[in-house]
C-alpha cells in the first residue's frame, strides 16, 4: 500500500492528522498534511482510508497493491 498527499490540493484542515495521527501531520498550515515516513500501513490501513473518504479536496491518494 502506497499513500501519498498531493500538496498542491491540500488545504491543512487537518481532519486526515485528526483521524490518523500515526499517518499524517500538519507541519505547516501553508503547505499541507505530510504523509509520516514510517508509517506502518497495514496496521493503520483503516484510518488511512478513513481519511482518505472524509479529505475534503481528495488530496490523499492509496494504492492498494
Amino acid at each position: 500500500m502506497k499513500v501519498k498527499v498531493d500538496e498542491k490540493a491540500c488545504i491543512s484542515c487537518g481532519i486526515c492528522a485528526n483521524v490518523c495521527p500515526e499517518a499524517f501531520e500538519i507541519v505547516d498550515s501553508n503547505k499541507g498534511a505530510k504523509f509520516r515516513a514510517g508509517c506502518d500501513v497495514v496496521k493503520n490501513r483503516e484510518c488511512l482510508i478513513s481519511a482518505k473518504e472524509l479529505c475534503p479536496v481528495q488530496a490523499i491518494h492509496i494504492d492498494e497493491e
